[in-house]
């Protein structure tokens, strides 16, 4: 219930989705300390993370941007997030699974998601 109350006060889908992000991250850190992982490997096309780079600048995030789009992103202490998939687009990563019968599942967003009540 404070989940929902905390995003429901956010007034714009950028900040519901930057929050969201946020928490994803903290949690995947959380989960890989306690595992005892130095290293989370995640599915970060370049798709998605151009719309993420445009978001950050637009929000003024612009000196994280090597951070954000690198193969490596070490900013978390001692895990460190890999991104083997950045240099395929989105579709190109659709076309292949859909290609090899691999089934998937799309991490959702929020900007397709009907409002919060």
């Amino acid at each position: 219930q404070e989940l929902r109350t905390l995003f429901s006060s956010l007034t714009s889908v950028t900040a519901r989705e930057d929050m969201l992000q946020s928490f994803r991250c903290q949690l995947l850190v959380l989960v890989a300390q306690q595992r005892g992982c130095k290293k989370v490997m995640v599915g970060d096309s370049s798709t998605r993370l151009a719309t993420r780079l445009l978001s950050n600048v637009s929000q003024g995030r612009g000196g994280t941007v090597s951070l954000d789009t690198g193969m490596c992103d070490q900013r978390y202490g001692d895990v460190a997030f890999i991104r083997p998939m950045r240099e395929f687009a989105a579709k190109e990563i659709a076309y292949y699974n859909y290609c090899n019968d691999i089934i998937t599942t799309p991490t959702p967003t929020l900007s397709f998601a009907l409002p919060m009540n």
